[in-house]
């Protein structure tokens, strides 16, 4: 295998390893804590991440871009020079955007829904001192396509950060703090995972240039370093819009369910709860964006390389085929957990409250990993603008009909305004994308998979209708759950199997 695609894949597979944790973690967290908890983690926890992407600026993946550039023609001086200058603006942009939070956390807190939200707020935005400049030692990594770097940090990252999280959560509940406190002293591990993933990055660096200047500042002159800022800005802004743009879509949840519970009449002390009982449904999507999510960071240097020495037929073919698996893997998953989504909340989280609201978001899932994937194309063959435009209109509508509908129909409407913007989005990525590559996004084959898993899940599901079986109690639920996707799984080896010895013979 090629070392850029075994990289690729590795780095792939370490996102979506990265990523699980990373969600997966939340539902023992919820049964240690409850839904209060997990309300007030989610409703926080977006605006955090939003402020990371605005403090990264998108720097890392111009880095990677920029470096994979520069490596084409040879020129390292340039590619130290450059990667001096992504570290300063990442530890700039790092500790400016955790100042803005720690100084307008009154009035952010206001508006996520009250004082009790500020310290956690606070907590979780002083891992913006680390996150920025660790993530520019990505990006250097990736633009010299030693992907294997970056996957390794990450998952030192979440395993750190799960790990010192939920002891925190465990012994602090022992303790009977707030959920306030539990949710404001459990980001120590978010710090503490962003450290120590940073120290390894450190490490590593020192072993590829095997000198010091992991820690060394410097730069030719300050006219080397205002080009070479320029260049990762003008890169990196249009991509951060992009990236921006989709963190914003939780960050809308977090400041217009709150306000629209309320006035659809739930007391400001059960919101918490009730955006608690929502969140369930943003676990499951990202666990089915998790795949497309973690493609994308290897996807788009790759793709901008092959643009630069104008092979469209390899970029046309890549995209299909990125395009198909993800939707192979991400729409039978929405239809099985559909299908099953009783069972599968009693397992999860001991009880079947928000069943509607989950069948909504699940299908929204599937339509957000391929807005996810598209943009990434699109910011990859530099349509960053058109595709950062596109988002940007989804967010509106997000925001516009959350504003209108929450307060008439509660959580419902805010899920089925997710699905709509969701929609939107790959709408007009799509119709961009057919007129760049002519690839085709819903083939044929996909609609007979998921037919085909339709009519083997429906099968499935008559022990539950008839006999309500794996809806009585956790441990049943557990049961019917685990032999369900254990039987979906054996169907889906043995058809890939067939298929592979179907190529291996054509070819």
């Amino acid at each position: 295998m090629h070392p850029l695609f075994k990289g690729a894949l590795f780095l792939t597979i370490a996102s979506a390893l990265s990523k699980l944790i990373g969600s997966l973690f939340r539902i023992p967290m919820q049964n240690i804590a409850g839904d209060e908890l997990l309300g007030i983690f989610s409703i926080v926890y977006p605006i955090y991440m939003l402020t990371l992407t605005l403090s990264v600026a998108g720097i890392p993946i111009a880095v990677s871009k920029l470096i994979s550039e520069k490596r084409m023609h040879d020129d390292g001086a340039s590619i130290t020079s450059l990667f001096f200058a992504s570290r300063f603006l990442g530890l700039l942009f790092g500790v400016g955007c955790f100042l803005a939070i720690w100084l307008l956390s009154f009035p952010l807190a206001s508006l996520l829904g009250g004082e009790q939200i500020r310290f956690p707020l606070i907590m979780v935005s002083a891992t913006l001192l680390i996150a920025p400049y660790m993530a520019v030692y990505r990006g250097y990594f990736q633009g010299f396509e030693m992907m294997h770097q970056t996957a390794i940090s990450q998952i030192i990252e979440q395993v750190f950060r799960v790990g010192i999280m939920l002891c925190i959560v465990y012994f602090l509940v022992e303790l009977d703090f707030s959920y306030p406190q539990i949710a404001g002293w459990m980001m120590i591990g978010s710090i503490a995972g962003a450290g120590i993933s940073l120290l390894y990055l450190f490490s590593a660096y020192r072993r590829q240039t095997k000198s010091l200047s992991a820690f060394v500042w410097k730069t030719k002159n300050w006219a080397q370093f205002k080009q070479d800022s320029t260049s990762l800005l003008t890169i990196a802004i249009p991509i951060a819009f992009g990236s921006i743009s989709f963190s914003l879509m939780p960050v809308v949840d977090s400041l217009t369910i709150p306000y629209g519970l309320q006035q659809f009449g739930v007391s400001a002390e059960k919101v918490p709860h009730a955006f608690g009982i929502y969140s369930r449904g943003i676990i499951f999507v990202q666990m089915i964006t998790m795949l497309a999510s973690s493609v994308v960071t290897p996807l788009i240097p790759h793709l901008a390389r092959l643009r630069q020495t104008g092979e469209w037929k390899k970029i046309q073919q890549t995209a299909a085929k990125t395009i198909w698996i993800v939707q192979l893997t991400s729409w039978p998953v929405v239809m099985i957990s559909v299908l099953f989504i009783t069972p599968l909340n009693i397992t999860l989280f001991t009880d079947t409250n928000g069943n509607a609201v989950i069948v909504i978001l699940l299908i929204s899932g599937g339509f957000l990993s391929l807005a996810l994937l598209s943009t990434a194309i699109l910011q990859a063959l530099a349509y960053e603008k058109q595709a950062a435009v596109f988002v940007c209109i989804a967010i509106g509508i997000k925001v516009i009909g959350n504003l209108a509908f929450l307060p008439a129909y509660g959580l419902m409407a805010a899920a089925y305004v997710t699905l709509f913007s969701y929609g939107l989005l790959v709408l007009l990525n799509v119709s961009l994308l057919k007129r760049l590559l002519s690839i085709s996004i819903f083939p044929r084959k996909l609609i007979a998979v998921l037919f085909g898993c339709f009519c083997l899940g429906f099968i499935l599901r008559i022990p539950m209708m008839l006999w309500g079986v794996g809806v009585d109690s956790r441990g049943e639920a557990f049961l019917y759950s685990l032999t369900v996707g254990f039987i979906f799984l054996i169907i889906a080896v043995a058809v890939w199997f067939l298929w592979w010895r179907k190529q291996k013979k054509a070819v």
